[in-house]
């Protein structure tokens, strides 16, 4: 190989190296958002269900209570309501050029 080619795809590998290289875009987060379902399961309803008791679960899990969703609420649904708190937390609107978007509708039952 040529030694200036050598040379110049040296300083071309070191220029990315220590980041002095081509400027790439970056992505950051704007906002985030959560959302559990309404309905809470405790420990202590649960023991009315099944043999155990709040000391046994939290002992081994850390779990004092758990979010139920309905049973036509789907996971998707969860999802958008996160990802709308997660919007209104960034200042944005689902039609915002600067968002992008990935949802996968719910399965059929």
């Amino acid at each position: 190989m040529n030694e200036h080619i050598k040379t110049a795809l040296e300083a071309e590998v070191a220029r990315e190296w220590t980041g002095r290289g081509p400027r790439m875009t970056r992505a950051r987060i704007t906002g985030v958002g959560a959302y559990a379902p309404k309905r809470v399961l405790t420990n202590a309803e649960l023991e009315k269900m099944v043999d155990t008791n709040d000391e046994w679960i939290v002992q081994r899990s850390g779990i004092r209570e758990r979010h139920i969703a309905d049973e036509n609420e789907a996971t998707s649904d969860l999802a958008v309501k996160a990802a709308q708190q997660a919007l209104e937390r960034a200042n944005l609107v689902p039609e915002d050029d600067r968002l992008h978007r990935w949802w996968a509708p719910p399965r059929p039952t």
